[in-house]
């Protein structure tokens, strides 16, 4: 998945509702900004269960766009909740907070899925068809 270049605070507005959410509030005339956008367009693509948002807090007319002081400034929301935010350029705190927000599912040692909290319902359902009791019988999933 790549960065989503929000054209309008209504679309802003949907994409930050659901699931792990990083926006980047940035301006054009920002280097910080620039340069950071190679490694952001990066992350999208390392982290394709996360939506990843840039803003140009100049463009946009939106209540989140006032509150920004400086730039860049990046939000991070869960299921539309603000959970951080923070100013300045920073990968591995974007990082640890996805990680922190996420649940990785590991078979064997290897990553096979990144889950958001939404889905976690659905894992522990599916989970439950393989789960045993204490003294190896098969665990009831009527119970």
């Amino acid at each position: 998945m790549s960065v989503i270049h929000v054209k309008s605070p209504r679309e802003y507005n949907k994409l930050k509702k659901e699931g792990l959410v990083i926006v980047d509030f940035n301006t054009e005339w920002c280097g910080p900004c620039r340069r950071f956008a190679p490694v952001y367009e990066k992350m999208a693509s390392d982290y394709p269960d996360v939506t990843f948002l840039s803003v140009d807090a100049e463009q946009i007319e939106h209540n989140d766009c006032l509150e920004i002081k400086s730039v860049p400034t990046f939000k991070i929301f869960l299921n539309g909740e603000l959970r951080r935010q923070f100013e300045g350029v920073d990968a591995e705190k974007i990082e640890r907070y996805i990680e922190r927000y996420s649940i990785q599912v590991l078979i064997n040692g290897k990553l096979i899925r990144k889950f958001t909290p939404e889905t976690i319902d659905k894992v522990t359902r599916y989970l439950k068809m393989f789960s045993y009791n204490e003294d190896n019988t098969k665990h009831n999933s009527n119970n």
